[in-house]
């Protein structure tokens, strides 16, 4: 099985061949790395070079649907959002962000409530796509 370097893209873990760092170099790299001015930090391309078909994904396990069955009654979405702690860090470090944000398309996949599209949104998104999942 080949490794996610090799099939030409990371989502950001997969950084000098999976050895760990030594501590106090996180491996972070400045907005030159990225096409000069950041725009372009982690965004690739919807299509593969390979035009060989994928095979299907893996179908749901049972742990996969426990899962998101304990996600479809409200109690859980309304405990996290009473969270205030929980919610002002998600809130405050998006705002701490939001110059990676502003004016960009945000994808919030697993959006239960929606409260991280929002606190996107304030922090000046362009737009933002909010996709849930339907277990009924």
């Amino acid at each position: 099985m080949q490794g996610a370097a090799s099939k030409g893209y990371s989502n950001g873990y997969h950084q000098n061949g999976g050895h760990k760092l030594r501590k106090g170099n996180r491996g972070r790299r400045s907005h030159r790395d990225y096409g000069g001015d950041g725009s372009a930090a982690r965004v690739f391309s919807a299509t593969d070079d390979d035009s060989s078909p994928r095979p299907p994904p893996p179908p749901c396990t049972d742990f996969d649907m426990a899962y998101f069955h304990s996600y479809s009654h409200v109690g859980i979405h309304e405990e996290m959002i009473k969270d205030r702690v929980r919610t002002e860090t998600y809130r405050a470090a998006i705002m701490q962000h939001q110059n990676y944000i502003a004016g960009k398309v945000v994808v919030d996949v697993g959006c239960g409530t929606g409260i991280l599209s929002i606190f996107c949104a304030q922090a000046g998104a362009k737009r933002v796509r909010s996709l849930g999942v339907n277990t009924g």
